[in-house]
């Protein structure tokens, strides 16, 4: 994924963006801008502390990678979405385009199927430090307070990224909050290539 990027941001001619990635994508947005010249980063509900959710992916693989496939996702969605946190509209246009495919799913966890969780977590510590080196503007946008390990966590390893908590927005904050994630996004316009 991360070549396909590349691939469609320099066919673009866009040598130097400011990646934002929602959930899953956070992860590429954060390991693009560790390996190939960006002016920030923005995560959008994208929790840094993988370890975790690794441990939880390999106690369902078996499940996400056979037929019960639909049921594996219906509780990872309902215990990340958050749901009953957004108002009846964001609700519905969340159920009405979201379209799991077991493929696509297994292709974006492939790294998290198969690594061991604590090498997951260095390889994420490590893209962290390539970002803090290089002085790129980090933003967190969450939906929920983050719990007291990713608050440490971040501040221990990542004490220059700034933190935007938009409560009762579960999964999807920069839906819940248009006008918000648009001002943040337009504050990107100042953020320089380095």
């Amino acid at each position: 994924v991360l070549g396909a990027v590349r691939a469609a941001l320099l066919d673009a001619g866009v040598e130097a963006p400011v990646l934002v990635g929602h959930s899953g994508g956070a992860g590429i947005a954060v390991t693009y801008g560790a390996a190939f010249p960006s002016r920030g980063v923005i995560t959008v509900d994208g929790s840094l502390m993988v370890g975790e959710f690794a441990r939880t992916l390999h106690a369902m693989r078996p499940a996400l990678e056979g037929q019960d496939f639909d049921q594996a996702w219906a509780a990872i969605s309902g215990n990340v979405f958050g749901l009953d946190e957004l108002n009846p509209d964001v609700r519905s246009f969340v159920a009405e385009t979201s379209r799991a495919r077991q493929a696509v799913l297994l292709g974006y966890w492939q790294d998290l199927l198969d690594g061991a969780p604590p090498e997951i977590q260095s390889m994420i510590f490590d893209t962290v430090t390539a970002i803090r080196r290089a002085g790129l503007p980090f933003v967190a946008v969450a939906g929920r307070e983050l719990s007291p390990a990713e608050s440490t966590w971040l501040a221990t390893n990542f004490p220059e990224a700034r933190t935007l908590v938009w409560a009762r927005s579960g999964h999807f904050p920069h839906l819940a909050h248009p006008r918000e994630f648009a001002e943040l996004l337009a504050e990107t316009a100042t953020w320089t290539p380095l």
